[in-house]
């Protein structure tokens, strides 16, 4: 399977899983680490619900998609997402 992120290409395969970035991406201008992982972090999470859909149970179906152990911790993180905007 092949999730294909904003900036990135996540490579799942049996027993590995590569994240690669996209051709032609580059470094953000401000070399701000923390602003990319929280950038990444927010793909993944909005990827997430883009697959599980948007009925009964998707943040409960999000968070295990994600490897949460429950949703609750996976709705921390996309309250955390809704509110840096």
């Amino acid at each position: 399977m092949n999730i294909d992120l904003k900036y990135h290409i996540v490579f799942v395969d049996d027993d590995e899983i590569a994240i690669k970035l996209k051709p032609n991406t580059k470094f953000r201008e401000d070399m701000n680490v923390k602003q990319a992982i929280k950038d990444l972090t927010d793909d993944y999470i909005d990827e997430a619900l883009r697959q599980v859909g948007k009925d009964h149970g998707c943040q409960t179906r999000a968070a295990k998609l994600l490897g949460f152990q429950s949703y609750q911790a996976f709705n921390y993180w996309l309250k955390r997402k809704e509110k840096s905007k």
